[in-house]
């Protein structure tokens, strides 16, 4: 009978879905496995991405498995049924049930699109930006952070015209990370390019890591990068706090509340050495 058959039509679909997205599932990780094999291994036989692209993908796939779509299984079912068996099946009022139904998978879809963000900076990793005025600890933290010598470290400032962008692992997570040129005003012309490339890497970053120098006084260079990082994400490291320390968490803290107010409620504050290696467990361990 057709009351049967509707009521049948929806389980095998649904039966069919949950099989279908195992061997999607399955697809995926077959398919990561062989880019390991032959795309994202260097010429050193390294890997180039380690998991993060596998775990993206069944990120997706998870995702996709959120929504719910037996209610379209069935909907389509009943929709075929009634137009083959009208004297028996009726649609009177149908159309507001099916409304409904709409809107809450076009809810579910929006809460997916939204959460996109999440599985691009999972595949491509997160776009981060150290900033600070010269002579900070930038490329110190680079190096540490890299585990070898990426940077070219001096008392000398304006080391670093350029942007250095390393590729770093820390907690599972994958960091694009661009050392930039220190922040400050300067009449050198190479010098300048480099600063103005900083502040437009910082302005498309998902994190910025701003270097302040603790054995020296802010000066209108940390004003200035203090404005940059306004309601942005942003972590702020406390450096050289194995040195005579001029600037405390405190002064800091008043001193972004002056420059920036609110903008700097949720910006956590972390006391290292990058030198000694101080502090660098208690970022990694934030940025998980």
């Amino acid at each position: 009978e057709a009351g049967e058959d509707t009521d049948r039509r929806p389980d095998v679909g649904a039966q069919v879905e949950a099989v279908g997205l195992e061997c999607l599932r399955a697809r995926l990780l077959r398919h990561d496995d062989q880019a390991v094999r032959d795309e994202e291994v260097d010429d050193d036989g390294e890997l180039k991405y380690g998991e993060s692209h596998i775990m993206c993908n069944l990120y997706t796939i998870d995702a996709i498995e959120k929504i719910s779509k037996e209610p379209l299984i069935y909907h389509t079912a009943f929709i075929e049924t009634a137009l083959d068996d009208p004297e028996h099946i009726s649609v009177d009022g149908y159309g507001q049930q099916l409304e409904g139904v709409v809107e809450t998978l076009s809810e579910e879809l929006k809460d997916l699109i939204d959460s996109s963000e999440n599985g691009r900076i999972m595949k491509e990793g997160i776009q981060t930006v150290i900033l600070g005025k010269p002579n900070a600890g930038k490329s110190s933290l680079l190096n540490v952070l890299s585990g070898r010598e990426r940077a070219i470290v001096t008392d000398i400032e304006g080391t670093t015209r350029d942007v250095l962008e390393e590729q770093i692992q820390i907690q599972g997570l994958n960091l694009n990370v661009i050392d930039t040129a220190g922040i400050r005003e300067t009449e050198d012309k190479v010098e300048k390019i480099g600063v103005d490339k900083a502040k437009e890497y910082a302005e498309q970053a998902d994190l910025i890591i701003y270097v302040v120098d603790a054995s020296r006084e802010l000066d209108e260079n940390d004003i200035e990068i203090m404005k940059i990082i306004a309601g942005k994400k942003a972590v702020i490291l406390l450096n050289k706090m194995d040195l005579n320390v001029l600037i405390s968490k405190e002064n800091l803290e008043q001193q972004l509340q002056k420059e920036i107010g609110g903008a700097c409620k949720n910006i956590p504050m972390i006391e290292i050495s990058a030198k000694e290696e101080q502090g660098i467990r208690d970022f990694e361990n934030l940025l998980k």
